[in-house]
């Protein structure tokens, strides 16, 4: 709770305690209740000046609640706004002045001594609606006391950056505040620029604080938008050190609600430390048990659900995302669990297409485990997806002397495709030219390979990338634990490869493992298959928020000026698609897939070269690229003079695109022939 100011200064009652003679001309606050009243002896004129322009519940709110002292109030020009005529004269639509009459004005000074940038408070915001307002087509600023900006061209005095002109106010030192936690940054440049307004504060070699709000610890895009606060002013050559701000309570604490509790400026300088990342879930789940009950409750519902079926794993997948974003983001209402999120943003998450997500999404509604609720959501707005919850069920906890994963490990956004399979068959050693050299590998290598890939994955998620065994087994959907610590399992094939340590049952990944993984992923071409599913979905999202823009009336400059994007690029998004020409026939489209084909396999079959040296299917190409066919004996000889395995060899060119043939003019001896496709089983008989 914020202390109470003195008597003196602020009635809650709209009686002071204060002598009658002592008081300031009283204005009673229908709304509040509140009066506002001079501290004892002379009356003072700036009070006057401020109660005049603010009326007694703004002021009492400033003072009281905020901290704020009263040359502050003034110098920044803090107004209530009684008549729309007040809200429309700095910016605000007419129809949004009406509504908001009353409203507490705070004006945004920039550093540039010039620009000002208007914010309202709302007096009595409707449930669920927004506090602050900002005018529609607004551009960022970096604002400060306009007394102040002297002092940012000296780099001898530390700077503070926090967020909202109500903190800046509150501090008594040299600070700048940004409108929102993102606003540091030109728009359209994924944070990588910061706003012009920076030109104007000297950072090199200077101590830079960060004090955002205390819910940079509870919300994980808060946590990200410091990170990359922090990313930019060291670049900048800043000395940067972060402030997180107590709030046991977890009721979430500003720079302003800090001093307001007592809290002084010597107790802040004592506080910076250097940025180190918060456990935004650990954080979010210590501080409030309720939703810690809410998410082990349904972590156990995932646990213990039957994912058997077609689809199953994706659907299961999709439920341990959503269960990810309602403990990371998610609202606890009446219902269960409350979360708002695009098919687009959950298929990039699950790592699947958005018409599979769409299709998952539908099988777990009807399967009773989410609800979807598009009350009051706009047409192309997401809806909420609610994760219903039993708060009333309990589910079992491991104990204090084991790994707990309980709740579930989350997605940690890390790919790890480029371990789910390497071709192998020619032989039992891969000879790559890596660390990876002499190592045994199973012939039967891409199914375990996927499975290996996946534990290997769900380790990861974890907060200290360590895992039960028996949780392995389940979130592998293993049948039996031991089933995993078999001769040649999963498990021995994450220590063989030097990614895990096993000991007393919890598996554990060693710290190089990301390296490791790296020299295995370059045995595959899946790292740019999941590259061109991200590509995709980009471009997907590009698509839609041009076709938005446009379907607004934008034209093509705007919109590229808007996006940030080459006019080029929005052009050839906006330009009609090309007319079909005439059919080509049979003929045509049969040369076209085989040149294709023919593309394709040269492709392959130099990735191989590239990244592994001699394989079955290089040796193939090499052999059978200036001859029509070779006799499968000769073939076979040669191949297995170099060390290779026969069954390899056969195994690959029945892969194609080869085929096997007998010559009648060679004693119906067996060859083998390059059948590209539409042409394979075409060769001579």
């Amino acid at each position: 709770m914020k202390n109470a100011a003195p008597a003196t200064h602020i009635a809650g009652s709209g009686r002071s305690t204060n002598p009658p003679a002592a008081r300031l001309s009283l204005q009673e606050d229908t709304m509040q209740g509140r009066a506002y009243t001079a501290p004892p002896g002379d009356t003072s004129v700036k009070e006057a000046e401020a109660l005049g322009r603010l009326g007694a519940f703004w002021l009492d709110h400033l003072i009281r609640e905020s901290a704020i002292p009263l040359d502050a109030i003034l110098e920044r020009g803090y107004r209530e706004a009684r008549s729309t005529e007040d809200l429309v004269g700095v910016g605000f639509a007419p129809d949004v002045a009406e509504r908001h009459v009353g409203a507490l004005i705070i004006p945004w000074h920039a550093t540039d001594g010039r620009t000002v940038v208007h914010q309202i408070k709302v007096r009595q915001p409707r449930k669920g609606a927004p506090k602050y307002l900002l005018p529609e087509g607004f551009s960022p600023v970096v604002h400060c006391r306009p007394s102040t900006r002297g002092l940012l061209d000296d780099t001898s005095v530390p700077l503070w950056i926090t967020e909202g002109a109500k903190q800046t106010d509150a501090f008594p030192g040299l600070i700048v505040g940004l409108v929102g936690v993102w606003n540091f940054a030109v728009a359209n440049t994924k944070s990588r620029t910061l706003l012009p307004d920076f030109d104007h504060i000297a950072l090199k070699g200077r101590e830079v604080v960060a004090c955002y709000d205390s819910d940079v610890m509870m919300k994980g895009p808060v946590q990200t938008a410091l990170s990359r606060l922090v990313d930019r002013l060291v670049e900048e050559g800043a000395y940067v050190k972060v402030v997180y701000l107590p709030d046991p309570d977890g009721r979430g604490v500003g720079l302003d609600d800090y001093m307001a509790q007592g809290g002084t400026h010597t107790e802040l300088e004592q506080m910076p430390e250097p940025f180190k990342p918060v456990d935004v879930l650990k954080e979010r789940l210590a501080r409030k048990p309720e939703l810690a009950h809410r998410i082990g409750v349904l972590a156990f519902k995932l646990k213990s659900e039957d994912w058997a079926m077609r689809s199953g794993p994706g659907q299961r997948d999709l439920y341990h995302v959503l269960i990810h974003l309602a403990a990371m983001e998610g609202k606890q209402g009446e219902d269960g669990m409350r979360v708002r999120a695009s098919h687009r943003t959950l298929a990039e998450l699950v790592r699947m297409e958005r018409k599979t997500t769409g299709k998952n999404l539908k099988n777990l509604q009807e399967r009773g485990l989410i609800k979807i609720d598009r009350r009051g959501i706009s047409k192309g707005s997401s809806p909420v997806l609610v994760l219903p919850v039993d708060p009333a069920r309990t589910y079992p906890k491991v104990g204090e002397d084991k790994v707990s994963t309980f709740p579930p490990p989350l997605y940690s956004g890390v790919s790890l495709r480029g371990v789910t399979t390497v071709r192998n068959s020619h032989s039992k050693k891969v000879d790559s030219g890596t660390a990876l050299d002499g190592l045994t590998f199973s012939e039967r290598y891409e199914r375990p390979g996927k499975r290996v890939a996946e534990a290997l994955s769900r380790v990861a998620e974890t907060a200290n990338w360590s895992m039960r065994v028996d949780d392995l087994a389940f979130a592998m959907r293993a049948a039996r634990t031991r089933d995993l610590l078999r001769r040649g399992g999963i498990v021995e094939r994450m220590v063989g490869w030097g990614l895990a340590e096993v000991e007393d049952d919890v598996v554990r990944l060693v710290p190089n493992w990301r390296k490791r993984m790296a020299e295995i992923a370059t045995l595959t071409e899946e790292p740019e298959a999941d590259n061109a599913q991200r590509r995709r979905h980009e471009e997907e999202r590009l698509k839609y928020a041009i076709g938005r823009l446009a379907r607004a009336g934008q034209d093509a400059a705007t919109i590229a000026k808007t996006l940030g994007l080459p006019g080029d690029q929005v052009r050839r998004f906006l330009a009609p698609p090309d007319k079909e020409g005439p059919l080509m026939g049979p003929e045509r489209v049969e040369e076209i897939v085989r040149e294709q084909g023919a593309e394709a396999e040269r492709h392959r079959v130099e990735a191989q070269r590239r990244k592994v040296g001699t394989t079955a299917a290089t040796f193939l190409a090499d052999e059978t690229e200036r001859v029509l066919a070779v006799r499968w004996a000769e073939l076979r000889c040669r191949w297995m003079e170099r060390g290779g395995d026969e069954d390899g060899l056969r195994l690959e060119v029945l892969r194609g695109p080869y085929a096997f043939f007998r010559e009648k003019d060679d004693g119906n001896r067996l060859y083998v022939q390059y059948a590209p496709p539409r042409a394979r089983g075409g060769g001579r008989r």
